[in-house]
């Protein structure tokens, strides 16, 4: 951060002590960059993924597959899956943009088979590595401890648009309970909903901290009878045997598994429309409404989500400070991105020192 930045930052803490802020942070691909690819690496580590897929079958089980099939047969599959997907995605800019083009053309078959092994193989690369250190030091220093009770501050929420579980694998440490979602009072609802609650029915609550995710997440899956499954494997898998036999479980109950027992990927892009998401994007509206500081990290605010990004930040009519988190040479696009969606801000911070996620002194 050089000098007019720092003091306009710290200009900006002054005039805002004394007064009640909500924080809210806007998380992009480039916020988990150190634990996933982002477009411009994305291809490669598909493909890089793919040719390694089959060394480690040393890993699985010989046990059969509740579909029938052998571990083995079903990884192989997998790998299949993830060649298609580098070669199919490598002939457009992004894979949103070859998501698209399915959905728009009703190519409803690629379109699941897409997202089914987009959706495998986020889980995989998370299991594979450890949880990004800027998440790690982001939960360090805002986690709190009163009597028994381990919670983040209620003035700071999280809107993202990530399928990652980055923030929660972050937090599990200290919660070590199998309610991380509960705690962290995540969007989706998992819980609300498979007691039969409507999303219409599970708001939020405005003085805890909240994670909201627009466009659901790798590790949930919707079932059949209308519920919402997650895999816990996510925060306590430690041996690679464990982590592959889960991956090809994962993979078997999507593509190999009868209809009526079957489970779908959680996962969707910006353009589609279900109940779950569009119930995550009111209580991000919701949020929106009582932000006072927005911080924006590793978000290119990219043309596919322009409409929701502007429902959202239209919404926030407290807003008096957008931190930007990105490097030097991205802010000056993002910032006329943002001021089209947001004419009547006028105070718009660059933060270009990226070793940690950026976190306003007077919160």
């Amino acid at each position: 951060m050089n000098k007019e930045t720092a003091q306009q930052v710290n200009e900006t803490n002054i005039e805002m002590q004394n007064k009640k802020e909500t924080f809210v942070y806007l998380l992009g691909a480039g916020a988990s960059c150190n634990a996933l690819p982002v477009v411009s690496n994305f291809i490669d580590r598909l493909k890089s993924s793919a040719e390694r897929i089959n060394e480690r079958a040393r890993f699985l089980d010989t046990k059969k597959l509740p579909s029938g099939k052998e571990p083995k047969q079903v990884l192989e599959d997998f790998g299949k899956d993830l060649s298609w997907l580098a070669t199919e995605g490598s002939k457009h800019i992004s894979i949103d943009t070859y998501a698209k083009k399915l959905y728009i053309s009703q190519n409803r078959s690629d379109l699941d088979r897409l997202k089914t092994t987009l959706s495998c193989y986020l889980w995989l690369e998370q299991v594979l590595r450890p949880t990004d250190m800027r998440y790690d030091a982001f939960v360090a220093a805002l986690v709190e401890r009163e009597d028994d009770k381990i919670s983040l501050p209620g003035n700071v929420k999280v809107i993202t648009w990530n399928y990652d579980s980055q923030i929660e694998r972050a937090f599990y440490p200290y919660y070590k309970g199998k309610k991380v979602y509960d705690a962290l009072q995540v969007f989706p609802r998992i819980v609300a909903r498979n007691m039969g609650l409507g999303e219409g029915d599970i708001d939020v609550n405005m003085d805890l901290f909240c994670v909201v995710r627009l466009n659901g997440n790798a590790e949930l899956h919707w079932t059949d009878d209308g519920k919402i499954t997650r895999s816990q494997h996510l925060y306590y898998l430690n041996t690679q045997e464990d982590a592959m036999q889960s991956l090809v479980e994962m993979y078997d109950s999507y593509v190999n598994i009868p209809y009526l027992e079957s489970r779908y990927p959680f996962l969707n892009f910006a353009w589609e429309e279900n109940e779950d998401c569009t119930k995550c994007r009111a209580i991000a509206k919701k949020v929106a409404s009582v932000t006072t500081s927005l911080v924006t990290i590793g978000y290119s605010f990219p043309f596919f989500n322009r409409r929701i990004d502007r429902e959202i930040l239209g919404a926030m009519n407290n807003l008096q400070t957008i931190f930007v988190q990105v490097p030097k040479e991205d802010f000056s696009a993002i910032r006329e991105r943002i001021l089209s969606a947001k004419p009547d801000i006028n105070n718009i911070v660059h933060i270009d020192d990226l070793k940690q996620f950026f976190i306003p002194h007077n919160l």
